[in-house]
């Protein structure tokens, strides 16, 4: 399934931004922002406008960036009302998708050029024209040179342009470059039309990007003056906000659970989407036990599960905890007498020893595999090593 593989993705991603031992909400949102932004490019950019030339990687993102905008344009894509004789174009496109692409491809060295190249070609066909572009251009040069976030001047000035000027437009793509550059929760600031939703965000992948790339995050990145405080969009307000919306909305039918545990893993609410795949392993389909414990052996070496003993089952899915030492035993449970060795693999990827001891002597309990696990002495006499020490040897752990 499409996004049970992207929750792996992401996970790759966060796992690599975030400290082992201090995991931070920076580098969980980097990581999930990096994961969308690779998977746009791979998805979305990297089949167009193949090239043997040796460019520099933003100017070869640009030329693809150009050929998929350029594909939309043939498709009958794009609204038809930033394609007429008054449009911004550059090359036979427009200029504002192809900006928005560049920024939703991680990259502003990329829409910066495409930024200079449409000014440089306005100079010199239409040299007295004030495009939409100058007025954007020193704000998104603001941005760029202060770690990505607008002065309060700046950042006032930019919300006056987009109240006054921008919302009235035809184009959402200038819209949607807006959005980034002011960090600000898109649902009650700078808010789009809602005609504008289907045409930038194909895909959820699409709208959670967006989500991120407007949070301003705890610690690092300094809020919004005081008039524009309310507006702020930070990485526990979307959990509060997400968790207000329920899995309900996401798996009204309780068949797609991949599409909660996706936006759970985005935005950091980890043991809710092991808890959350767990359940529907439980009712749906059980191979989703199977991707909540691969999920959470990753989740548990870093340190991003929120685990207690105390925590409900699987099947009550509310709260922000999870047993985990319960669901990876259900999970042993399932391989029967024939797999004990892998069962016992499992259990040995529990950090918590304590529980991890109490597991591995259940199991012996159980499988009556004494030998098989434990070792035993062979009749010559010789000292056979049994799966656990064998375990204990891979994994180093007395």
């Amino acid at each position: 399934e499409h996004l049970i593989q992207l929750c792996y993705f992401v996970l790759r991603y966060v796992t690599g931004e975030v400290a082992q031992d201090e995991p931070s909400s920076a580098g969980i949102v980097a990581g999930a922002r990096y994961a969308l932004e690779a998977q746009f490019i791979e998805h979305r950019i990297l089949q167009h406008h193949e090239t043997t030339e040796m460019l520099p990687s933003h100017e070869d993102m640009a030329l693809r960036i150009k050929a998929l905008v350029r594909s939309l344009k043939d498709g009958d894509k794009l609204p038809p009302d930033i394609l007429d004789d008054q449009a911004e174009l550059m090359d036979g496109l427009p200029i504002w998708p192809l900006i928005y692409f560049a920024l939703r491809c991680g990259s502003p060295e990329t829409a910066g050029v495409m930024i200079s190249a449409f000014q440089h070609s306005q100079s010199r066909t239409q040299p007295q024209r004030v495009t939409s572009v100058d007025v954007f251009q020193p704000l998104f040069a603001s941005w760029c040179d202060n770690s990505f976030v607008l002065g309060d001047t700046e950042l006032k000035s930019l919300v006056r342009e987009y109240e006054n000027e921008v919302l009235q437009g035809p184009d959402p793509f200038q819209r949607a470059c807006y959005l980034p550059l002011a960090r600000l929760n898109p649902c009650n600031a700078l808010s789009l039309p809602d005609t504008d939703y289907d045409i930038l965000y194909s895909s959820i992948e699409d709208y959670c990007w967006m989500r991120l790339q407007c949070m301003r995050l705890e610690g690092l990145d300094p809020p919004a003056s005081s008039d524009l405080a309310e507006y702020n969009l930070s990485l526990s307000g979307l959990q509060s906000e997400l968790s207000g919306i329920g899995p309900e909305h996401f798996d009204p039918e309780t068949r797609t659970p991949a599409i909660y545990a996706f936006v759970c893993i985005i935005t950091g609410q980890f043991s809710q989407a092991i808890r959350y795949l767990a359940h529907a392993g439980n009712t749906t389909d059980r191979l989703y036990r199977e991707d909540a414990v691969h999920m959470g052996i990753v989740l548990d070496a870093h340190h991003l599960l929120r685990i207690s003993d105390d925590a409900p089952t699987v099947d009550d899915v509310d709260t922000g905890y999870v047993d985990w030492t319960a669901l990876v035993w259900a999970y042993a449970c399932d391989f029967g007498g024939r797999y004990v060795a892998d069962a016992a693999m499992y259990i040995f990827l529990l950090r918590d020893r304590e529980a991890r001891t109490s597991l591995l002597r259940r199991l012996v309990d159980i499988s009556g595999e004494d030998a098989l696990l434990l070792g035993e002495v062979s009749a010559e006499g010789d000292r056979e090593p049994g799966v656990f020490e064998e375990l204990t040897d891979m994994v180093g752990d007395e």
